[in-house]
This record gives C-alpha cells, structure tokens and sequence, in this order.
C-alpha cells in the first residue's frame, strides 16, 4: 500500500520450566552450605514429590504433576494499520488479543528447616494437645514413598541425611486462565514545530484464577543431577509401647489445603491522551503530555472455610486432614471504578555535537492488579478509601549524555515517589499453621544517581552502568498485639494504642526503613577484546547489601558474580560460549517469603534465593 502498510502476526507458546525458589543454606553473613545439600546446584525440587493427589472437600481428588511445571500456554493475534495523509496527517492502529491458559506447579518455601528431633517433639505435643488421651510419646520418619524406617530415636534423627533436618516446603499449583484485547488508536500531525499525536486506548482483560495449596515433609538434600534428590518423608507418633497411635502425614503431605483462592476478575479501561513534540530550536527539543484514563474492575472471590477430610471409619487421627483450607461454594462480589489523571515534560539541550543535558517530570499511575481484590482486608480499604487503591508514581530525573566515537558517557540523577505500594505476602498464620494472604499497603521515597559508559581503546572496549540509590519507606506504620517483636530493628519504636484505657495493641512505624529486597548500589562491568574473527570478553556483576524484612533486621549480604565468553565470525556465521558464575558465588537474591517479610529474625540454618551456580551455554547464530 502506497503511503501505508496493513500487518498480520500470530505468535503460539507452550513453555514448561521449573521454578527455582529458596534453598536451604547456613551462616547468614556469609552463606554456605548445609551438609548433604549443594548450595549452586541443589533444589528441593525433587522427583520424589513428582506426583500429587489429594482428596478436596468435593468428595474428589486433586491430582497434579510437578513436571508440568511453569507452563503457559499463549496463543497472541494482532495487527497494525499505518497511513500517511497528505498534509503532514497519519493514522495509526494497533490491536491485540491474547489467550493465556497458564498453569504453574512448584516446591516454594515454607517454612525454616528444623532439627528432625525437634519437629517430631513438637508434632507429639500438638497431637496430645488436639487428641488429650492419645498417648503419643515417641516417633518414626519413614521414606513416604518406599515405607523405609528412616529414624525412631534421637540419635537417628540427629544423624538424619549427615544434617539431622527436616523441613516444610509447599506443592504449590496455581491455576490463571485469562485473557485481553487492547487497541490503540493515534492521529499524528506534523506541522512547524511541533509534532503532534492525539490518541484513545481501550483495553478488555479477564482472569479466573483457582489456587490450592499443599504441604510436605522433606529431609534437606540435593545437588548435581547424580545426587539422590530430597525425600518425602511420613511422621507417624507412637505410644510408650511402639504402637502407632496418629500419623501426622498422608503420603508425604503434612498439611492438605494449607491455602485455598478462587476468584475472578473481568476489568476495562478507557484512555485519550495528547502529546507534543516541540522543536523550539535546533538544540531545544521539549516534549509533554496528558493521559486521562477511566476504567472498571469487577469480579468475585469464594469464601474459604476449613474442612476436616478425616473418614469416618478412620482408626486413628491423621492431622493432615483436621484442618483443610477450601472453598465454601459462597461468593462475595466486589466493583472499583476509577479515573486518573498522567502529565509528562521533558526537555533536551543539545550544547554541541558531542554533549547533551536532558531533564524529565512526570506525575502517573499504576492501576491495581487482581491479587488486591481477593483479599478482605485489601477490598476493605478500596471500599472505604477508593483513591488510595491507586498506585501514584511521581518520578523526575535530569542529566548529561556525552558521545564520542572513543567514548560515550550517560550520568543521570533521578527521583521516584511510590504512594499507595500494595504488598501482598502468603505467610504462615501463627494460630493455625495454614498460609494467609497479608496485605499492606506503603509509600517510598527514592533518590539516586546512575551511570552509564563505553570506552573504547583500539580494540579493546569496557562497557560500565551502575546504580547508587536510596529507597526509604514512607507512611508505613501499623498496629500489632506484639509488644517485643519489633525490638530488633533499631530504629522502630512500638507506641500503646488504647482503647477504654487498656492497651489492646502497638503502634509501629518502618517510616525512613530501607525498602526490602532492594539494593542501594549495584553495578557490572564488561571487558572485551577483538583480535582477528575472535572476541573475548567478561563481565563482573555486583550488587550490594539489601534487607529481607520490612523491619530492616536480616540482611542479605552482598555479592559478586564473574562471567567469560569467546565468540568467532565465521562468515555469515558466530559461534560463542558463554560461562557463567564461574566462582559459584552463593549470590542471594531474596530470603523466605514466607516468614519474616515485615519482622525479620536472623537464624543460623535459613532458607533463601541464590543465583544458579556455575554454567556454560554455546550458541551458533546465522545472520542473512
């Protein structure tokens, strides 16, 4: 088509990945290794945890494969419409529709790992506590999936695995079938100075969403591919005779259902916006524009309500089975409507052919996701304060950009402001043992500098960026029934809340606390050097300290990560080897989710995210 184009594209994926989560590791300053398990090729993922199948409520099972692992399937259609008019006139259009029907099976941490000794003593005194004339004095770990006895005494369990441990991780599957139009319709116009395009943004998206949740008993091992994988394990209580008396697992499982969500979401949203591109002179170039947006969110959630599986003819407890989490088959209904308001502007100064300074402000917004619906709590609020479920983002950032063909340099200092930042977290209800959502809801301040170079000596080239930052909390405080478990951050303070004259809880504030998981400095560097078809090169990567917890108690020490390659032209062919983490560096990324995100306590033997240990990919390219 003269002066335009009309294009097509489909794109199909079926991708199925495992999910690498926390491992267990030791020495929180300096991580290492847990006899019997490697910290750079190990995973609880165990083929041992394969299969699972698990009675529900319904009066069916629930069966699952973990080798299924991440797997989402997408099938995308979309198209784009481009003409140019006479007169300096263009039309524009691009739509796309998306199916998604994901499904995602994983072993995600629970809870710690724990002296085997001491769980099966603190499984006894919870079965004597539920079923007080039961009797339950002693214990047996058994291979849940051979029937082996693998420890009776203490001394057995001690010498469990070479590390006397045993852990709780979660058989995790998620289902996320959705779905979503969106088209974007612009109308450009060229003329004088400016550059002019004025456009309107609808989008449609869906998501129906079933969760069920359940625990295992593991030993802690794991490593390189000829490793014995870690074992399920059965906990079976016995009296002071050696008769079995409960189980405290089915098959491995220790809890059935220890969360359950089912909920949906149907949402749309309407957008027009303007923007303008000045050309003042030819080194002034300013740009802005306006966005105003309208959109709905409805959809319903299903209550939970704890179930006891345990059969009829059942001769004797099983407490797997006494507390399962699962749907009631009632729905609570929920509706947000909402309308925000962007702005943008930025400017670049152009002082000569090599050098520019730049600046930016613009004020927007995120608009929220499906997790803050299914939550009470979260709903509760978007009901008695419908602005702050928004997400507001004010950002600003100015610079200088330098390029040379030796050199190129890029520094930049930047500003973001965060108001309303939802955090959603699974932990472990410390009344019950099942996983909860908790959502709260923050603001952070962060200021910080960037750089950016490329230097080039002959034919040796170093490239550079890095980030020094200052994320803070902002307006984050709460009120907890627990007077002392914020004493370890050294800058939280616990105020009384009274009502009636009698303390019924404690006021905390995190405000000034570093935002979790988020370092302040981390940069990598890439050394490279050509000599005939060949080029070598490197690479450093580091990141430096950050905090696991809101209260800013556990850290995560810093890391440093090395990498080296080779590649050859070979005509219109590159062949390349890649190595990475070639020190198998235990780099960690993220602690346990699900215990300490708001108070952290530091514990010698923990769970926690590294990066893969050492690896080597090859690669052979074609370019025509």
């Amino acid at each position: 088509m003269e002066n335009g184009f009309v294009r097509l594209n489909f794109k199909f994926l079926n991708e199925r990945n495992i999910f690498y989560l926390p491992i267990p590791l030791q020495n929180p300053d300096e991580p290492d290794e847990i006899i019997g398990f490697d910290p750079n090729f190990g995973t609880m993922t165990s083929n041992n945890m394969k299969f699972l199948s698990v009675p529900t409520p319904k009066g069916d099972n629930f069966e699952k494969d973990l080798e299924d692992g991440m797997n989402p399937v997408i099938k995308a259609l979309g198209g784009e419409f481009n003409y140019e008019f006479e007169g300096g006139w263009g039309v524009k259009n691009v739509f796309r529709f998306t199916d998604i029907d994901e499904e995602f099976n994983a072993i995600f941490s629970v809870n710690n790992p724990i002296l085997a000794y001491q769980h099966a003593q603190n499984q006894i005194d919870r079965a004597n506590a539920q079923y007080p004339d039961l009797g339950a004095t002693g214990f047996e770990y058994r291979d849940a999936r051979t029937g082996e006895v693998l420890a009776n005494t203490e001394s057995e369990a001690d010498a469990l695995n070479g590390n006397g441990l045993a852990v709780t991780v979660g058989w995790w599957n998620v289902a996320l079938p959705m779905s979503n139009f969106a088209n974007d319709l612009q109308l450009s116009k060229s003329f004088g100075q400016h550059n002019l395009t004025a456009g309107f943004y609808h989008t449609d998206w869906k998501v129906r969403s079933l969760w069920y949740w359940q625990d295992v008993l593991a030993d802690v091992r794991g490593g390189e591919e000829d490793d014995e994988p870690a074992r399920v394990m059965d906990l079976v209580l016995t009296d002071e005779e050696g008769n079995t008396v409960a189980y405290v697992t089915r098959n491995g499982i220790s809890q059935i259902g220890s969360f359950y969500n089912n909920y949906s979401l149907d949402a749309r949203t309407n957008a027009g916006y303007l923007n303008d591109e000045f050309t003042l002179t030819d080194r002034l170039t300013v740009d802005g524009g306006i966005r105003y947006e309208v959109g709905e969110i409805t959809g319903h959630v299903e209550n939970r309500q704890n179930f006891d599986l345990s059969p009829e003819d059942e001769e004797m407890p099983n407490l797997a089975d006494d507390n399962v989490t699962y749907g009631d088959r009632s729905y609570v209904t929920y509706q947000y409507d909402y309308d925000e308001f962007a702005w943008s502007i930025g400017a670049n100064f152009k002082i000569n052919e090599q050098t520019a300074v730049f600046g930016r402000v613009s004020d927007g917004f995120r608009t929220p996701d499906d997790q803050q619906f299914f939550d009470g709590g979260a709903r509760a609020r978007a009901e008695q304060n419908p602005d702050d479920v928004i997400e507001q983002v004010f950002q600003y950032e100015g610079g200088v950009k330098y390029s040379h063909p030796n050199l190129a340099v890029f520094l930049s200092l930047f500003g973001i402001n965060f108001q309303n930042i939802p955090f959603s977290d699974e932990v472990i209800d410390p009344q019950t043992g099942n996983l909860q959502t908790e959502f709260r809801f923050a603001d952070s301040k962060t200021i910080g500098a960037e750089a950016e170079a490329n230097v080039k000596f002959g034919d040796f080239r170093v490239g550079f960026n890095g980030t020094y930052q200052m994320p803070e909390f902002d307006n984050y405080s709460f009120v907890s029934q627990n007077e002392t478990e914020m004493l370890e951050g050294e800058d939280v303070s616990g105020d009384p809340v009274r009502e009636g004259g009698q303390i019924v809880g404690y006021r905390y504030s995190f405000d000034g606390l570093e935002v979790r998981r988020i370092p302040k400095f981390f940069f990598d560097i890439r050394p490279s050097y050509t000599y005939d078809v060949f080029t070598f090169y490197g690479g450093y990567r580091f990141f430096g300290e950050r905090f696991v917890d809101d209260a800013n108690n556990v850290e995560l020490p810093a890391w440093g990560a090395v990498s080296a390659g080779v590649s050859a032209r070979l005509g219109n062919f590159t062949l390349a080897v890649n190595g990475h983490n070639l020190t198998n560096t235990i780099g960690l990324t993220e602690g346990n989710p699900r215990v300490g995100q708001v108070v952290g306590v530091e514990q010698d033997i923990y769970m926690a995210r590294p990066i893969l240990g050492r690896s080597f990919r090859g690669s052979l390219t074609y370019n025509f």
